[in-house]
């Protein structure tokens, strides 16, 4: 993306770019339990980029805007920083990716439909675990 960094806006935009880039290079370059080194620097990305948000949020408030929102999911990347110390957050990824009551639900009105509506809830948490697994490609 071509954005000229001739102003705070868009150094912070470029800051925030920069910070995932590197988190998602962090994370899929490191195995499932990642070396002390990987977590420390991801928490610093996870920091920097944390506070290039705040202050892109800051900037579009003071000129009446509500961009930059902190959405649920801006909300659990900076958390994952910690989480990476037990488990490369590559590897329970799918989890934050998407609504599961959203999906489970929508899986369970695609087979109340079908000749298996009488078994339903056990149809619709085998059809999710063998989504996750092809997901997971196990």
């Amino acid at each position: 993306m071509y954005l000229p960094d001739d102003n705070d806006r868009n150094q912070r935009i470029h800051k925030v770019l920069d910070n995932l880039t590197e988190y998602y290079e962090l994370i899929y370059s490191e195995p499932m339990f990642m070396s002390e080194e990987a977590v420390v620097r991801l928490e610093e990305v996870l920091i920097e980029l944390g506070e290039a948000w705040m202050e892109l949020r800051e900037m579009a408030r003071e000129r009446g805007l509500q961009h930059w929102k902190i959405s649920s999911k801006v909300h659990k990347i900076m958390h994952t920083g910690v989480w990476s110390r037990a488990l490369n957050v590559r590897f329970v990824q799918c989890y934050s990716e998407e609504s599961q009551m959203g999906s489970t639900t929508s899986v369970w009105h695609e087979s109340m439909r079908g000749q298996y509506a009488g078994g339903i809830q056990s149809m619709v948490l085998l059809k999710r675990t063998v989504a996750l697994l092809l997901r997971l490609e196990v």
